[in-house]
């Protein structure tokens, strides 16, 4: 684990994220990085206007580019407390111990102060923008409850989102956001004895008295008005529960990546809302965006194995909700029809990604992120779902062929765009463009068949993949998949036609001698994008998976336990580490659902119509479980001791179901009709 003991922790309630401090409230001082304590919304970003001088930011840029503003999520308000002495004076904080419960989504946090011990429990409510404190003390205690608009004063990382304020009034504020008007208020609870109310140079308080102090902070928008939000608060406050709580989907004997996959799937579901999005890449260039990206697979990926198919379903919904926005890109940018997804964009498709302008031409994303839509179908078998998501699919593949494929001496390759290096220089058939593309091609004709759905665009598809096969193919050099045409060398794009493109089989020779190239490359160290020393735990996830899938149980633990530095003391990573141990930010999605997909390759693996169960424990792993994971339309728990499975198979779905399970040699077929379960039990033979 990481030595560093205190970082912010994160709630979330699909809208709300806050980042706390070690007081259980947010704070001013940056944690490692330069994230402060505040608030946010997924559905509010605001154009920050920054322009940077040379040598002032690696990445420095010094006009705004085309295409607009850098928009990035707005730090709206902080929310804190201090504890008053008999004279009036706030106690110091000394020292702190924190606990963060995914299965009641509550954080707990021991406060010590000047011969005072505190138990404060903070939480999100569940679908209404309420921060809710609650302080435990053996003696009564004097508690001022703070809030406050904007930025920290000593904040010089980030630019103010206000715009405008109205005049506030006893414990609260009324200020403007871009085109939203937020209300910031301060709600004191019947438990504790509450004093007078007001407003100073610091923000809005009130005072408030007692053993059990509880209060709860308020940011109404128009979305959620505040009449009701302080209806709901006055009247029914029992009713306020914390937002998506988490119980364990997976028990495996490692308490680091029990962890990581526990508050990972509390973050994905937390982090996402409908009307903002699905993928999301958390404190990312200092906050935490929607990013659309070919990191939202991964997301997708994780929550739809694990059973959460609504929360999964969202990520690709987001893309029907943002299809004005990518035709208009894929017109503007690219001369083209179709859809084209910009490589960073808000809920509303303003791009967000200032100093990377190169990125408007890596296309790689988009195929990408449209085969969720397919991966939705390969794991629920859910045919309406996939009518809904098909043009996406379809508007996306007409965008690849106009503007990434063309033809030359007979195949198809990729035009020079840019890589998955994210270098300005642009690289002819890029692997992972490649890949992602033959993915996009062959999807798209396949739910053209099971849809009945024919069009020019579904038959060129079909053509297309076959025509592009070759150069693919041709990328293997004889020793690894490379990077591209023209680059002799591995990155993250010789990985990508295995997974998550899935084009090219982890079994494949191909595959073997290409993982084997990769962990060569990272001898005994985390495993990189390729493109430098960092390690990323990101590729170590998608490396163990493939090794996992290989069957290879000890090479993939051993890529996942080098990854370890990573990880995050409330359960989340970072999204790269070198050396010495160093990280960058905390909460980086895509690298806790790379790791949580490789944690699914080692007790469940579908090949075909097989599902493998337990198929690469780790050496000293004689019992572990998972539970509502789902394959092949199937809902599944299974328990593995000693070489014992119980198996409980459910098929939610309206069709019939099948599937061969095998543990080790042993195997049962199992066929159930619609609505059906069966209870069985699997061991394995030892030949």
């Amino acid at each position: 684990m990481s030595p560093l003991g205190s970082y912010h922790q994160f709630l979330g309630n699909g809208i709300d994220a806050v980042l706390l401090g070690p007081s259980g409230a947010m704070t001013s001082e940056p944690a490692q990085g330069l994230d402060r304590g505040y608030w946010y919304k997924a559905d509010l970003y605001y154009g920050d206007p920054r322009t940077f001088a040379a040598g002032d930011d690696p990445r420095a840029f010094t006009a705004a580019p085309p295409g607009g503003t850098n928009y990035q999520l707005a730090p709206l308000a902080r929310a804190w407390y201090q504890v008053r002495d008999e004279a009036g004076a706030p106690l110091p904080f000394l020292d702190s111990r924190q606990d963060f419960s995914p299965s009641r989504a509550t954080l707990t946090t021991h406060v010590q102060l000047p011969n005072l011990a505190l138990e404060v429990t903070t939480f999100l409510a569940a679908g209404l923008p309420v921060l809710v404190f609650e302080l435990r003390s053996a003696q009564p205690i004097t508690v001022i409850a703070r809030a406050a608009p904007g930025l920290w004063p000593q904040d010089r990382e980030q630019t103010d989102p206000i715009v405008e304020y109205a005049p506030g009034f006893p414990g609260g504020f009324r200020y403007r956001v871009g085109d939203h008007w937020l209300t910031l208020r301060v709600l004191a609870s019947t438990n504790s004895t509450a004093g007078e109310r007001g407003v100073d140079s610091e923000g809005a308080w009130a005072r408030l008295h007692g053993t059990v102090v509880r209060w709860g902070v308020a940011l109404a928008s128009t979305r959620y008005p505040e009449e009701a939000v302080v209806d709901r608060w006055n009247h029914l406050p029992a009713s306020l529960a914390p937002a998506y709580p988490t119980q364990p989907s997976l028990l495996i004997p490692d308490p680091d990546y029990q962890r990581l996959h526990q508050f990972s799937l509390y973050m994905f579901r937390a982090m996402q809302h409908r009307h903002s999005g699905g993928l999301p890449v958390n404190n990312l260039r200092r906050t935490f965006n929607s990013h659309v990206f070919w990191d939202g697979a991964f997301v997708q990926r994780t929550l739809l194995e694990a059973g959460y198919t609504g929360a999964a379903r969202e990520a690709w919904r987001f893309l029907g909700r943002t299809s004005a926005a990518a035709g208009e890109n894929a017109r503007d940018t690219f001369q083209a029809p179709g859809l084209h997804w910009d490589w960073e964009t808000t809920h509303r498709g303003e791009r967000a990604y200032l100093p990377w302008l190169q990125q408007r031409f890596q296309v790689h994303n988009t195929p990408l992120l449209a085969h969720m839509v397919m991966e939705d179908f390969a794991a629920t078998g859910d045919l309406a779902a996939l009518a809904e998501g098909f043009p996406l699919l379809e508007g996306a593949t007409e965008f690849v062929l106009h503007a990434v494929l063309v033809e030359r001496a007979g195949i198809l390759e990729t035009r020079p765009l840019v890589g998955s290096h994210e270098a300005a220089a642009p690289v002819v058939n890029d692997g992972a463009t490649v890949a992602a593309c033959l993915r996009l091609l062959r999807d798209t004709a396949l739910a053209a068949r099971l849809l009945g759905h024919a069009s020019p665009t579904t038959r060129r598809a079909a053509q297309a993949a076959r025509l592009l096969r070759p150069s693919l193919d041709r990328l293997f050099n004889g020793r690894y998949f490379q990077a591209s045409r023209d680059e002799d060398r591995l990155n993250t794009s010789s990985l990508a036609p295995i997974y998550p493109a899935g084009v090219i089989s982890p079994t494949d020779r191909r595959a073997r001698q290409t993982t084997e190239a990769y962990r060569a490359l990272y001898a005994g160290r985390l495993a990189g994008h390729g493109n430098g020393p960092l390690g990323f735990p990101w590729s170590a996830g998608i490396l163990a998976r493939v090794l996992a899938f290989q069957g290879r149980s000890v090479e993939a633990w051993k890529q996942l336990d080098l990854a370890r530095p990573a990880l995050c003391a409330q359960g989340g990573s970072a999204e790269y580490c070198d050396e010495d141990g160093r990280w960058n930010s905390q909460y980086f999605s895509t690298a806790q659902a790379a790791l949580c997909s490789a944690l699914h390759a080692l007790v469940l693996q579908a090949h075909g119509r097989t599902l493998r169960l337990f198929p690469a424990l780790p050496t000293g792993w004689d019992q572990c479980s998972f539970r509502r994971f789902q394959a092949r339309g199937l809902s599944l728990d299974a328990s593995y001791e000693g070489g014992r499975t119980e198996i409980e198979a459910r098929n939610p779905t309206d069709q019939p179901r099948g599937a061969v399970f095998r543990l080790g040699a042993a195997s049962r077929v199992v066929q159930l009709g619609p609505g059906s379960a069966i209870r069985f039990v699997l061991e394995e033979r030892r030949d």
